[in-house]
């Protein structure tokens, strides 16, 4: 339902408290798929600082928005599961290697540079340098162990990263759920897209 403010913009959208507000209520369900946005835009006088038509076009963005940020998280988390049990058969299986050095998942090797890398080694010690200090270590050619050094200090930087999705996820409550996006959101996003590629 259009407002008194119809002609005023009392604040940019970008930074404003009617978006953050849509924001989390969007997220935490309590402004739900099939709610529209002439519904929602009663529910609060911050969103009323703002004409209709421009609430409308942002509440459609921002619930497209949310909804491909949470299908990339639903994406990453599946892909991430998806690869820890490729990485398990494999370990499990441990097919014959015909290498000429053993098998690294299964190697003592692997416990001790971990161990190495808590302490930080790999900061003071070049990779040619850290292979010499273990016997366990030289049993793998040098191109390789350096390999698995990198590897090590990189699993470390992606879980860091995953961990703090995760934390995001929790602190909007983000619950799986169908679609945020309901008839409304994709026909206004056609039109526009439509709208779009005439323009082009």
């Amino acid at each position: 339902m259009p407002s008194k403010h119809d002609d005023e913009d009392d604040g940019k959208w970008e930074s404003s408290e009617a978006k953050m507000l849509l924001r989390e209520g969007i997220i935490s369900g309590d402004i739900s798929a099939g709610l529209g946005p002439t519904a929602v835009y009663e529910m609060n006088d911050e969103y009323k600082k703002f004409p209709f038509h421009r609430f409308q076009a942002n509440f459609y963005t921002l619930r497209a928005k949310i909804q491909a940020d949470y299908n990339r998280v639903v994406s990453d988390s599946v892909a991430y599961g998806h690869d820890i049990a490729l990485v398990a058969e494999l370990r499990t299986e441990n097919p014959p290697r015909d290498l000429g050095y053993p098998n690294w998942g299964t190697h003592a090797a692997k416990k001790l540079l971990k161990a190495d890398v808590d302490q930080d080694k790999q900061f003071d010690l070049k990779p040619s340098e850290l292979w010499e200090t273990r016997p366990e270590y030289k049993e793998f050619p040098l191109e390789v162990f350096r390999k698995h050094i990198y590897q090590e200090v990189d699993s470390r930087v992606s879980r860091a990263a995953r961990f703090s999705k995760k934390k995001i996820r929790q602190k909007f409550n983000i619950q799986p759920r169908e679609t945020v996006l309901n008839a409304d959101t994709i026909a206004y996003m056609e039109a526009k897209q439509s709208e779009e590629n005439q323009s082009n």
